[in-house]
């Protein structure tokens, strides 16, 4: 059958019966979200139908409210990928790695940068070091954020010091944008 076709029901909610023709493809998403919510499908237009204004169309507010759930439903499902494949890139990639957030928090780390760490801060402990560590780089974080914000596809390289006390490690990185629904994050990779 056509998705597209053009098909009419009626359906019923608290004792009022509603007549719509809205295309097979919405009567099935229609369907489905009233399975999945233990509600019937007249109980969801009903909720609709309460949203529209006075001389609204019911049909084109099932449509939209359609459109709206599947988008809401996509724009979660990218950001829960993209979190799984960042980490998943994180832990594969071999050079001492983690993800910065825009506050200069490290979110996530790799086996290697713990390695990296304790290479350079031997005589203090591995959590120590992660709670104390003062982390600058050459670039503003702001520019860094901002910069692969414009240019997803971008890689910036940049100084940097790490410190705990008077120790210090300085080096370059290499950032890489991590696009999130909500918020931009950043993978930096430290070049060894």
């Amino acid at each position: 059958m056509n998705p597209w076709q053009p098909h009419f029901r009626a359906v019923n909610s608290h004792g009022v019966r509603r007549g719509l023709r809205l295309e097979r493809t919405y009567w099935e998403y229609l369907d489905a979200m009233s399975q999945s919510e233990g509600r019937s499908v007249g109980d969801i237009i009903a909720d609709i139908d309460l949203s529209i204004p006075e001389k609204g169309s019911l049909s084109s507010a099932v449509r939209a409210f359609v459109a709206d759930r599947l988008s809401n439903r996509v724009e979660m499902l990218e950001g829960y990928l993209s979190c799984e494949l960042s980490i998943a890139t994180l832990s594969a990639s071999t050079a001492p790695t983690f993800i910065l957030s825009e506050n200069k928090r490290i979110l996530h780390y790799n086996r290697t940068f713990v390695r990296y760490v304790r290479k350079h801060f031997n005589e203090m402990e591995t959590s120590d070091i992660l709670k104390n560590m003062a982390l600058t780089f050459d670039l503003p974080t702001s520019e860094i954020f901002q910069t692969l914000s414009n240019d997803h596809n971008k890689i910036l390289t940049s100084g940097f010091a790490f410190g705990v006390s008077e120790r210090r490690i300085r080096g370059k990185v290499n950032f890489v944008a991590l696009p999130r629904p909500n918020k931009m994050l950043v993978m930096v990779f430290i070049d060894t």
